[in-house]
């Protein structure tokens, strides 16, 4: 009985460390991607310069205040909005729009990372048909914080999963 104990804790063992070597703890999908928490940190109806719909990872306090000095977002003086030390902010532009009513609306609150690609699922939401919105111009955005280890560029993608805006790889 002793000598069965002793080779199903050696198999329990080899288990474990191929799973450490592996990555196998990791939360992983089934194409390999690692899975990461996305939080909203900002949202607006007035920010970017963008025509269409464009994203950026902003690494650096400095890339922060740059990116975000609109009114709309609270101003680029404040403190940041996360710890750049280990996460970064993923700038979410709808591009302009005629009325107001548009958004950005995030759809998961994870991100699958493969090759340092972080795929972002959002919604581009448009205001109801008929539904009384302010007649000026608008570029809503949205600023998720992602863990910054292991991401180079970001790719955003829609309900169905097509992609909308990608970094520069």
């Amino acid at each position: 009985m002793s000598a069965r104990r002793g080779r199903a804790a050696r198999v329990l063992s080899g288990v474990a460390f191929a799973a450490l070597v592996t990555g196998a703890g990791a939360e992983r999908d089934g194409c390999g991607a690692r899975r990461v928490p996305v939080a909203v940190v900002r949202a607006g109806s007035q920010c970017g310069a963008a025509t269409g719909p464009a994203v950026s990872l902003v690494t650096t306090v400095e890339g922060w205040r740059a990116a975000y000095a609109s009114p709309a977002l609270g101003g680029g003086d404040e403190a940041a909005p996360v710890d750049f030390a280990k996460d970064a902010v993923v700038l979410i532009s709808m591009g302009e729009r005629p009325t107001g009513g548009h958004a950005v609306e995030l759809l998961r609150k994870e991100a699958a990372v493969q090759d340092g690609v972080a795929r972002v699922q959002v919604a581009l939401r448009a205001p109801a048909k008929g539904a009384l919105v302010t007649q000026a111009l608008t570029r809503p955005c949205l600023a998720l914080s992602v863990p910054r280890e292991g991401i180079r560029a970001v790719e955003v993608v829609d309900e169905r999963g097509a992609v909308v805006a990608r970094t520069g790889r």
